[in-house]
């Protein structure tokens, strides 16, 4: 599956601290090569079709998998206060 961000997303990516990045990268990356396994830290999101988010430390990332498209897009990277509004 190809990993698209959204241009918001991809700011707030680049706002984060380097480490948390790093790491958050790789999450993302795993779930795109493999959306069908179980992931750590993965919850779907109630009232999303298919949406999901996955923690990484103090941040959120929220995605979506378009499975007819073959995309894992990313549209939402906050601190955990701020990811759900």
């Amino acid at each position: 599956m190809k990993l698209v961000m959204d241009a918001v997303a991809l700011k707030r990516l680049r706002d984060m601290p380097p480490n948390p990045r790093r790491i958050l990268i790789q999450r993302l990356e795993a779930i795109a090569a493999a959306p069908q396994e179980r992931h750590p830290n993965v919850v779907k999101l109630v009232g999303g079709v298919n949406e999901y988010r996955v923690r990484q430390g103090d941040w959120r990332a929220v995605f979506e998998l378009k499975w007819e498209d073959d995309e894992m897009y990313v549209s939402k990277i906050e601190p955990r206060g701020g990811v759900y509004q």
